[in-house]
């Protein structure tokens, strides 16, 4: 769900952690795995692993880490707010994005400081390297990057596709989605 809504690819290992720095590394896609043998990761498929059980029944709700693709290190500090009575009324039972703030950086961008330069560079004038960052987006010369869009009713469309699809109801086997 968190791919989904970052807007990722799942093409990465990653991991979560509590505040302490203790946690589990996720093998999410087997050639991924296979990339990283030496972390013995066979056993940590995504389908074996409840967020659920290690960080909210266990910990009160406390905040913990989420960090993915360990190469680019993008770190996420997740927590579990209360939900109100406005938020249940427009749950359905499916899951449900009801806010974020700025885009999804590219897949493989180069971490934070890859994705400033993305940004400043697309911000700047024409070059060989706005052009070349252009078409690795599949974007055309006069297409803009909205650093600040984020499209829920796309992040819910991909939820409830996710929700209604095979992989949710076997148990979110990932390999296959």
């Amino acid at each position: 769900m968190i791919q989904i809504a970052v807007g990722w690819e799942m093409a990465h290992m990653y991991q979560f952690l509590d505040k302490k720095g203790r946690g589990r590394t996720i093998g999410l896609v087997q050639e991924v795995m296979e990339d990283f043998d030496v972390m013995d990761v066979s056993d940590q498929k995504a389908s074996d692993f409840l967020l659920k059980d290690e960080f909210v029944e266990n910990r009160d709700s406390q905040p913990f880490w989420y960090w993915y693709d360990f190469g680019d290190d993008w770190w996420h500090k997740i927590t579990f707010l209360k939900h109100t009575k406005a938020d249940l009324k427009i749950f359905k039972g499916v899951p449900l994005c009801v806010d974020g703030e700025g885009s999804c950086p590219p897949e493989d961008i180069g971490g934070p400081y890859g994705f400033d330069d993305f940004l400043e560079t697309l911000k700047g004038p024409n070059s060989a390297k706005k052009r070349e960052m252009k078409e690795w987006m599949g974007m055309s010369s006069r297409d803009k990057f909205d650093e600040n869009l984020v499209d829920l009713e796309y992040i819910n469309e991909e939820f409830d596709e996710f929700y209604n699809s095979s992989v949710w109801e076997e148990g979110f086997g990932i390999d296959e989605f």
